[in-house]
């Protein structure tokens, strides 16, 4: 029992699995052992899945359009959500059912790496050919601010887990309240987001802190010096 909660709180925190960590969570299935899933786990997967960084991307790229309201800014949204949400994300499916990353959230830090380098990749050059292309500021810049974002969780993931869901959901949320909707969206995505990763255990406080953090201030800062 001792090394299956050092296993799960490894995992938690972002460590790569052992063999005995794999020993073990084989033989508690077997045993029927396993952590039984809490209260709650349905909605909170629910939140995750729906708020997803992809979906939430998407969102703030049609809000970001929107705020412009010109035709042209909708087919660069549309160009961006090509290059920077689909590309990396069917990459991600593809790593996943060749079993290359354990989930689809990529629950493990030491399997992050790469699907972010490539994130990361995409929506950086998305964000040149925009700027190039004379893009409407509002997406331009948008698209920049998310870049900057990819990069810093990026270079994080190197060495420490961070919650990706957290820093996106944060993003969207503070756009979405500078662009009208007042506070409620900041803090309903924020509080939803934190409350979810937390219930399925997929981050500790700390690194939904952080994430929080990283992507609420990127926007703040950010957002009115390039997208306002």
């Amino acid at each position: 029992m001792a090394l299956q909660n050092d296993c799960e709180t490894a995992v938690l925190r972002g460590a790569a699995d052992t063999p005995a960590c794999d020993a073990t969570a084989s033989a508690s299935a077997a045993s029927g052992t396993a952590s039984r899933p809490r209260a709650g786990n349905g909605l909170a997967q629910a939140i995750s899945h729906l708020a997803s960084p992809p979906v939430l991307t998407v969102v703030a790229a049609l809000a970001a359009a929107r705020a412009d309201g010109q035709p042209v800014a909708f087919m660069a949204a549309a160009a961006f959500c090509v290059l920077g949400v689909v590309v990396p994300t069917a990459a991600l499916v593809a790593q996943w059912r060749r079993g290359e990353v354990s989930d689809i959230e990529i629950t493990r830090r030491d399997q992050r790496l790469w699907p972010l380098l490539l994130t990361t990749t995409s929506v950086g050059a998305a964000a040149i050919v925009l700027q190039l292309a004379g893009a409407p500021p509002a997406v331009a810049g948008l698209v920049s601010i998310l870049g900057v974002q990819s990069l810093v969780l990026l270079a994080v993931t190197t060495s420490w887990k961070i919650s990706v869901h957290c820093a996106t959901a944060a993003a969207v949320g503070c756009l979405l309240s500078l662009l009208g909707g007042g506070p409620a969206p900041a803090i309903v995505l924020i509080g939803a987001m934190v409350w979810s990763r937390l219930q399925l255990r997929r981050h500790t406080p700390l690194q939904c802190l952080f994430g929080t953090s990283l992507g609420a201030v990127l926007v703040l800062s950010l957002w009115p010096l390039l997208g306002g």
